[in-house]
């Protein structure tokens, strides 16, 4: 999907979109970025922006909804009998 597209994609949709992994909150946070980057200059409607938060949210939600993410916890394994 180009990014253009996923830029006018409903906040519904883009989430059903993350849940099916057809696109990761971190390009969608990523994208978002990217076009206030563009357009502030001209627009100016963003007071602050708080990029590197959005950023490591996204990564966090990315991590989470691995099977194989501990979310950065330290975990041993019992070993099998």
């Amino acid at each position: 999907m180009m990014t253009d597209d996923l830029a006018f994609t409903s906040a519904a949709e883009l989430a059903a979109m993350i849940a099916r992994r057809v696109v990761s909150p971190v390009e969608i946070v990523d994208l978002v970025l990217a076009r206030i980057e563009q357009t502030q200059p001209t627009i100016n409607a963003s007071i602050t922006v708080c990029g590197h938060e959005a950023r490591a949210a996204a990564l966090f939600a990315y991590a989470a909804r691995s099977p194989v993410s501990c979310r950065g916890a330290p975990r041993s394994r019992r070993p099998a009998d």
